[in-house]
C-alpha cells in the first residue's frame, strides 16, 4: 500500500512522547514558528509510530528517550528499519553520553533537551531535512568533552586491569548497581565499591558515563549495540 502523502504538500513530522504535555507541547510550538510549513503528527510510544509509519510518509521523527535510557536504542532501530529515509532527532531530558554516541552511530541527525528554547527544536528539524547535524549547547558540549576525552586516550596507556576489576566494569555497563554486582560475583558491596573506584582511578575517569566511553575506546567492553 502506498504511503498517504500531505495533501497540502508540506512534509509530515511525527513527535514520540510518552507525556500528553510534552508532545502536544511541542507540536503546538513547532506550528507557531514554522509558519505552517510542516504537518505534525504525536504519538505516546514507538508502537503507535510504527503504526503511523506505515501510513503516512513522515519526513523527520522527534522521539522521546524518557524512561526507556538506552532501551530507546533498538526501538530507533527498528523504526529506521521500517523507512531508511526517514531522519530522526532525539529529545531528552538528561543527556548520557554513552547512549548519545550509540544514537549517532546509529545515523540520528540531532539531538536536543527537553527544555531547549523553541527555535533551537526548530533548527534540529530543518538541519534533519536538510540532512546536516543539529546538537542544542548543553549536548554539543558533551560531544565536544568526549571528543577531548579520546584524544586524551590516544595519548596515554591503560594502567593494568585485573581480572576482577573487568568483570566489574562489564556488569556496571550492564546498569548494575553495587549490591545487583555483589550478588552476581559473590562479593561484598564494600568489595564490588572498591572495585569500582579503582577503575576511575586508573583510567582518570570523572564519572562512570566516562569509564564507560573509556571501556569501549580500550576495547575492554563488547562494542556498542553488541553484548
Amino acid at each position: 500500500m502506498e504511503k498517504l502523502k500531505s495533501e497540502t504538500g508540506k512534509a509530515y513530522v511525527l513527535i514520540i512522547d510518552p507525556r500528553p504535555i510534552i508532545r502536544f507541547g511541542i507540536k503546538a510550538m513547532l506550528e507557531k514558528l514554522d509558519n505552517f510549513e510542516f504537518e505534525y503528527g504525536a504519538v505516546k510510544d514507538y508502537r503507535e509510530a510504527e503504526v503511523k509509519m506505515r501510513n503516512y510518509h513522515f519526513k523527520v521523527i522527534i522521539f522521546s528517550d524518557f524512561q526507556l535510557g538506552d532501551k530507546a536504542i533498538p526501538q530507533v532501530q527498528r523504526l529506521m528499519s521500517i523507512d531508511p529515509d526517514i531522519r530522526f532527532v532525539g529529545l531528552t531530558d538528561d543527556p548520557d553520553q554513552v547512549i548519545l554516541t550509540q544514537m549517532l552511530d546509529l545515523g540520528v541527525k540531532g539531538y536536543v533537551r527537553t527544555d531547549v528554547r523553541a527555535e533551537d527544536l526548530y533548527q534540529s528539524v530543518k538541519s534533519a531535512i536538510d540532512g546536516n547535524h543539529y546538537y542544542c549547547a548543553t549536548i554539543a558540549n558533551r560531544l565536544v568533552e568526549e571528543a577531548r576525552l579520546k584524544y586524551v586516550l590516544r595519548k596515554r596507556k591503560p594502567e593494568k586491569v585485573s581480572k576482577r576489576e573487568l568483570q566489574v566494569l562489564v556488569w556496571i555497563s550492564k546498569g548494575r548497581s553495587t549490591k545487583e554486582i555483589g550478588i552476581q560475583m559473590k562479593l561484598s558491596p564494600r568489595t564490588v565499591e572498591t572495585h569500582r573506584k579503582n577503575l576511575l582511578k586508573k583510567f582518570d575517569a570523572k564519572n562512570v558515563a566516562e569509564l564507560m566511553t573509556i571501556g569501549h575506546d580500550y576495547a575492554l567492553l563488547p562494542k556498542r549495540g553488541q553484548g
